[in-house]
């Protein structure tokens, strides 16, 4: 009787385990990414092609999409606000939609309270004329980080980058 017990805990226990290990504590695999005031992991066959330091910017692409005419990206940056955006989040989820509103043409589909890879996020969509943009926007003190998840030809493939990206962002400041 004692030896069935002992069995039954040794498998609850090798089963919470592989459950553990197979849902969670483990690190995404890819390439880290920390710049600026942030911090991500993109998939491994996605590659940095440009940041632009004014504007605290990173650029990301499938490694085999480097023409200028592959439109498929993941774009982060950072904004410096003049504000706590994190413990305003109202005020800024309104100048988000204030700006989104002077120009309906080229943004949409705003939510100030939107939940997509596991985080709370804000979001909104951009439509360019070959493509079209899911932004979704972190704020930590004064600094706000909008993830850009750019769509031209391959939704799948952007989607699946975007949600790591979005799932891994961490603020470093």
């Amino acid at each position: 009787m004692l030896w069935s017990v002992v069995a039954v805990l040794a498998v609850i226990a090798a089963v919470a385990t592989a459950v553990v290990f197979i849902l969670g504590g483990q690190d995404p695999e890819g390439r880290t990414y920390a710049q600026y005031s942030y911090r991500f992991v993109a998939p491994e066959d996605w590659v940095q092609t440009a940041h632009n330091v004014a504007d605290r910017q990173v650029i990301i692409k499938p490694e085999d999409a480097q023409s200028r005419t592959d439109d498929d990206l993941v774009v982060v940056e950072e904004f410096v606000l003049n504000y706590d955006g994190g413990a305003q989040r109202a005020r800024l989820a309104r100048e988000l939609r204030r700006m989104a509103g002077e120009d309906p043409g080229s943004y949409s589909d705003f939510l100030a309270d939107h939940e997509y890879a596991g985080r709370e996020v804000i979001y909104y969509r951009q439509h360019k004329p070959a493509a079209s943009v899911d932004w979704y926007v972190f704020a930590r003190g004064t600094a706000q980080v909008s993830v850009g998840c750019q769509v031209a030809q391959h939704p799948r493939r952007v989607a699946s980058a975007c949600e790591q990206v979005v799932r891994t962002l961490e603020f470093t400041n």
